[in-house]
């Protein structure tokens, strides 16, 4: 049959065309492996980690990728190349990504963002670049510096001076020094756990008044004083006058101590009076309730302006940093400010006044500026992991203000007496 060759025959004869197809593609993908991929050691990771590849496809496909990934109503993926490498001791997973006709540079943010979001909270890109030829986008991410955030594996990690907070291990904020932190970050940015971080280790050291724009600290009200959270317009303006009020009698006992002690300088801490911190959460939120907020702004910013030197600290918290939301005299008056997760370049100008990054951070991850000299520019911020060791539950709260109002209400205690001797 066909020309002589029996069924056998062609069989047989079809098997060896075929095997010689599969060598030759098999060939040439591994030509293709050697040539983007560098050494064989490379080649392996590849193919052990061929799952990543999969994952990035699928976010490509999910993704509302440029027209250049579109055409003719079918999707055309690009070629992915993957390996892992220890560089200066560092676990580094580099990524090559076919840089698609008609795709620019600004789609290299876009495709770094696919692919911090697939390598999850514990990896973050580090670098970003077109290659020399023009034809492939490269993306190194590294691990997350664990050694940076701050893991509490007891209650006891959470005991710091009242007057202080810590944040990361190797960021504590005197707060009588750099009065007043502003939080901003979308939802899922992780802003509620850094707020109940500084909660846990101020609360039974302080006292802690909410303006509770979406009532997330309501839970409290089960053990804190009800009165020390305000959610309605009234409330919230009653709250911050009763604020006010408390500044100027801690200013006149300040004053009273600076004449005895004829020490001039002298700050709320320095005298041992007890801090208070106001904890204003969802900002847009509070001020939305209100059909005239313009009584709620002047309050706001004259206990932003006037707190500073009496102990009382102001923590913000808001999705948005805009000005239609808060005012740039308001924002100026903060000491400290924290954007979570990966924003545009105008949301990192409104917030820093610079670009802090152009690419992607993970969840969990954000930048952070004190205003100090020693700090021109924004530092990398990991947020605090009270999960890991179920401290952040409403238990450990309770108990660490039932701790901590008894040994440092002793504290406090001894400290006024020694003020009135």
């Amino acid at each position: 049959i066909c020309k002589g060759y029996t069924l056998n025959g062609l069989t047989q004869y079809v098997a060896i065309i075929s095997g010689i197809l599969f060598v030759g593609l098999l060939t040439w993908q591994l030509y293709q492996a050697k040539r983007h991929l560098g050494k064989i050691m490379h080649i392996f990771s590849y193919l052990l980690n061929y799952g990543l590849v999969a994952a990035l496809d699928t976010s490509i496909l999910n993704s509302k990728s440029a027209a250049a990934m579109t055409n003719k109503g079918y999707r055309v993926l690009p070629k992915i190349w993957l390996w892992y490498e220890k560089r200066s001791g560092a676990l580094e997973c580099h990524f090559k990504i076919e840089k698609l006709a008609g795709s620019y540079e600004e789609d290299l943010d876009h495709v770094a963002e696919l692919v911090s979001s697939t390598m999850g909270d514990h990896y973050k890109v580090v670098s970003k670049a077109i290659d020399e030829s023009d034809s492939w986008f490269e993306i190194t991410c590294g691990l997350v510096d664990t050694d940076m955030r701050f893991v509490p594996k007891t209650i006891a990690d959470f005991k710091v001076n009242p007057h202080e907070i810590k944040l990361m291990n190797n960021l504590i904020i005197s707060m009588d020094k750099l009065p007043h932190l502003a939080l901003f970050g979308s939802t899922g940015s992780r802003k509620t756990t850094v707020l109940l971080t500084i909660l846990a280790e101020v609360i039974g050291q302080a006292d802690c008044f909410f303006i509770n724009g979406k009532q997330e600290f309501d839970p409290l009200k089960t053990f804190y004083p009800a009165d020390h959270f305000a959610t309605e317009p009234q409330d919230v303006i009653e709250m911050l006058k009763h604020l006010l009020y408390l500044r100027k009698k801690r200013e006149k006992t300040l004053n009273e101590v600076i004449k005895k002690r004829g020490v001039m300088g002298l700050t709320a801490r320095d005298i041992g009076l007890k801090p208070v911190y106001v904890f204003i959460d969802e900002y847009a939120s509070v001020k939305a309730r209100f059909d005239k907020p313009k009584e709620l702004e002047k309050l706001m910013l004259q206990a932003l302006m006037t707190f500073r030197s009496s102990g009382i600290y102001i923590l913000y918290s808001s999705q948005s940093p805009s000005t239609q939301v808060l005012s740039n005299q308001m924002r100026s008056q903060f000491s400290t400010y924290i954007l979570l997760g990966t924003a545009n370049a105008d949301t990192q100008r409104m917030v820093f006044d610079q670009v802090a990054t152009s690419g992607t951070v993970p969840v969990g991850s954000g930048f952070y500026l004190e205003k100090t000299a020693q700090m021109p520019t924004a530092q990398r911020f990991e947020v605090p992991d009270t999960h890991k060791y179920n401290l952040n539950t409403l238990e450990v709260l309770k108990e660490i203000y039932k701790k901590g109002r008894n040994t440092y209400g002793r504290s406090i205690r001894r400290k006024s007496i020694q003020i009135k001797r």
